[in-house]
C-alpha cells in the first residue's frame, strides 16, 4: 500500500507524459510537483527499499502528508533507519508527523488516539 502510493507519487513527478495518458492524469505526468489527489496519509508506513527507485526522492515532493507510527511496531525502528536511504517522510515537504505508544495498528487507546484522528481529520478537510 504505502511504498506504492510513494512509487506511484514519484513517477508521476519524473515520467514524461503518455502518448495515450487520460486527461485526468495528463497534468501530473508531465513533470509537475502537483498529484491528482490533495493528501496522503500513511499509518505504519515504510520506506522504499529497493535503490532502484530512490532516485525519485532525491529531493523532498511538496505534496501534503501525514505519517502516524506506532513506537512499539516491531517495524518501527526499521522504518526510521530508511534502509540506508532515508525514512519516507524525508520524501515529502513538510509532512505531519504522529506518533503513539502502540504497536503496528491503528491507534486505539485515549486520549491519543482521539488526537491523531482528530489531526488527520482536520488535515484532511
Amino acid at each position: 500500500g504505502c511504498i506504492m502510493t510513494h512509487l506511484l507519487a514519484g513517477h508521476l513527478r519524473k515520467e514524461p507524459p503518455a502518448e495515450k495518458a487520460s486527461m485526468r492524469w495528463h497534468h501530473t505526468r508531465n513533470g509537475t510537483e502537483q498529484m491528482p489527489w490533495r493528501l496522503s496519509v500513511f499509518f505504519c508506513g515504510m520506506h522504499i527499499r529497493d535503490k532502484e527507485f530512490m532516485h525519485l526522492f532525491e529531493t523532498p515532493l511538496p505534496h501534503p502528508t501525514v505519517h502516524v507510527f506506532g513506537k512499539e511496531d516491531e517495524f518501527y525502528d526499521y522504518g526510521r533507519d530508511g534502509f540506508g536511504y532515508k525514512p519516507q517522510e524525508e520524501y515529502y515537504v513538510d509532512p505531519v508527523i504522529l506518533t503513539h505508544e502502540e504497536g503496528h495498528q491503528f491507534p486505539t487507546k485515549q486520549p491519543r488516539a482521539k488526537q491523531i484522528y482528530d489531526r488527520v481529520a482536520a488535515e484532511i478537510w
